[in-house]
């Protein structure tokens, strides 16, 4: 992985590498090191799952622990339909967030939404030009937009989306 360069912002440094969270109900925790999964498979009660679950789904798929395989999309299913938000930060080409969740309702909305007023806030990692990325696991929903712009509606009936 190669670092990124700095970035100015309101007249001083800002450095944005990538940056991992999983944003709760009720708490949002940062991935200082490692994975996604491997914080879930070190710490598999806060995520509302336990260690059990997570060796029985690497063992149905036959693959080692912490491995980001077809077990970990099975965790992230479960704790996506408990509420908990993948969030990512890439840097790639430009910053994109990524959220990830199970549908795209009115509490999905709210989260992601107070995540992005604090990033952009408080956080100061999150800028107006920065390529927000939204994807539901279990209803399709799609959304691509840019921080500024905030978030689409939750339509009745339905989740809806745009690509």
């Amino acid at each position: 992985m190669r670092a990124c360069a700095p970035r100015w912002q309101a007249g001083r440094l800002a450095w944005r590498g990538e940056r991992r969270f999983w944003v709760g109900r009720e708490r949002t925790v940062e991935v200082e090191e490692g994975s996604h999964i491997g914080r879930v498979v070190d710490d598999p009660e806060s995520f509302g799952t336990t260690r059990e679950a997570v060796t029985a789904a690497y063992r149905r798929w036959g693959e080692p622990v912490g491995f980001g395989g077809r077990a970990r999309e099975e965790i992230f299913s479960e704790i996506f339909r408990s509420g908990w938000i993948r969030v990512r930060l890439s840097v790639r080409r430009a910053p994109s967030w990524i959220f990830q969740f199970a549908r795209w309702d009115g509490r999905t909305r709210e989260a992601v939404g107070a995540f992005m007023e604090r990033a952009r806030g408080a956080l100061e990692i999150m800028e107006g030009v920065d390529s927000v990325v939204l994807t539901g696991i279990e209803d399709g929903f799609a959304a691509r937009f840019r921080a500024a712009e905030g978030l689409p509606a939750v339509e009745a009936g339905g989740a809806g989306g745009q690509a």
